[in-house]
């Protein structure tokens, strides 16, 4: 069983914006962390369905978070989100990332993009409801 989307990326307000972006079609399988070090022990207890990953973050950057998972055997989509250079976007694919996306990123484009890897869902009712 796959547990959901992993989100990798040091500055909350990108990840807040990325899980208003998937919440409606993922719900609650979002899982956040802030550096490389955190993503590679989530996915030694976890399986995650992709994994969207920024370059520049402290303790472990995502080009070597990259590295590391895919010694680790995790095989599973790696769609790194960064403001990068050609130059990285290189280093990046030859780590074993899927894909290189330049950010910013709008709603309709990121979805295109990570449709390209997983199957979108249909949306899900994540409005909270009270009586």
């Amino acid at each position: 069983m796959k547990d959901g989307i992993l989100i990798v990326d040091d500055d909350h307000a990108l990840t807040t914006l990325f899980q208003y972006y998937l919440r409606p079609f993922y719900g609650g399988k979002i899982t956040c962390a802030s550096n490389g070090l955190e993503a590679v022990l989530f996915c030694r207890k976890h399986t995650p369905e992709i994994i969207l990953m920024d370059l520049h973050m402290p303790v472990m950057d995502g080009l070597t978070a990259i590295r590391k998972l895919r010694t680790m055997n995790i095989s599973c989509p790696i769609l790194v989100l960064s403001s990068y250079t050609f130059k990285d976007g290189e280093e990046c694919l030859a780590a074993g990332a899927s894909q290189v996306i330049q950010k910013p990123v709008r709603e309709k484009r990121f979805h295109e993009l990570i449709g390209q890897f997983i199957p979108i869902p249909r949306p899900v009712d994540t409005r909270v409801w009270a009586p």
